[in-house]
């Protein structure tokens, strides 16, 4: 099975130790199928620079894509502007992969 997993808990040049959890779960679903992490990144932290190296993983892939948002104004734009964010950057080529399963996290 061919699998998407988007989330913003999951280490990154930005945050190297943020839910590690995540990381050996899904290496780990990674190693009985064909699995892509897409992690979020606040636009806030990319542009305070990176805190360290995403850590390597054994068997799934991983990239990231900047989440752009208004801030102050509430959480109930969070989704929209996730979305919008993903498919920006990433939308092209996410519609081409075909995946069978999205998994968000």
């Amino acid at each position: 099975m061919k699998i998407l997993a988007l989330t913003n808990l999951f280490p990154s040049a930005w945050d190297p130790l943020r839910a590690s959890f995540n990381r050996q779960q899904f290496d780990r679903l990674a190693q009985i199928h064909d699995l892509e992490v897409m992690v979020a990144v606040d636009f806030r932290d990319r542009y305070r620079g990176t805190r360290g190296e995403a850590p390597l993983l054994a068997h799934a892939r991983a990239s990231d894509f900047t989440f752009w948002y208004p801030p102050r104004i509430g959480r109930s734009l969070h989704g929209l502007a996730w979305y919008g964010s993903l498919m920006a950057q990433h939308g092209a080529r996410l519609r081409q992969a075909r995946y069978d399963l999205l998994l968000a996290s």
